[in-house]
């Protein structure tokens, strides 16, 4: 029972942490300037993983909080039982073990279920956080080689008028590399929703 208390108040405290992450990470959204949408979904990936987390650890903090005090209850019901209660109770030793197994197995039960949920739960935030690190260390490569692409445009193409848009030749004499279909598909790719 102290070790159901205690990892109550484990939980308890990484709650309070990540409720205050949370926090100082709004503050800082509200007074940030306006950044990209990629890193407006980072943020919001993020912090949605981070309810769910918390979310779950209020559901297990609470689930052991429960079993904590039922545990406690039980307890002291058999610490301050009067000899009448206890020979009513040993009339039928068998049912009520069974009932006490029973109640003892279905919590055991319980208890594994939300494990399981929240074991889960971290399995899919730690994916969400692989899948965002890869997402931007693909923004990262294609930021980069699209700035590259961009120079060497810059770099070796004239400047056109700006007297309206390109007519048909010129568009169809393009001299843009074959590199920018891989830049655009590499952004589609950057772009495409996570499953």
């Amino acid at each position: 029972m102290k070790e159901l208390q205690k990892k109550s108040e484990t939980l308890e405290e990484e709650k309070k942490k990540l409720e205050e992450e949370v926090k100082l990470r709004r503050h800082l959204k509200m007074n940030a300037v306006e950044r990209s949408p990629v890193e407006q979904y980072k943020r919001e990936t993020e912090e949605r993983a981070r309810w769910d987390v918390v979310e779950k650890l209020k559901e297990l903090s609470q689930f052991l909080q429960a079993q904590a005090v039922s545990q406690e209850n039980l307890l002291r019901e058999y610490k301050h039982a009067s000899v009448s209660q206890m020979e009513h109770r040993v009339k039928d030793p068998e049912t009520e073990l069974k009932s006490k197994t029973f109640q003892f197995d279905s919590n055991e039960r319980e208890l594994e279920k939300y494990r399981q949920l929240y074991l889960e739960e971290l399995e899919n935030r730690m994916s969400l956080e692989s899948q965002l690190n890869s997402a931007n260390e693909r923004l990262a490569a294609v930021s980069t080689e699209l700035q590259q692409h961009q120079s060497s445009l810059h770099g070796s193409v004239p400047e056109r008028p700006v007297d309206g848009p390109p007519s048909a030749e010129s568009s169809s004499t393009s001299v843009e590399p074959e590199r920018s279909l891989n830049s655009k598909k590499e952004l589609q790719e950057l772009f495409r929703p996570f499953n």
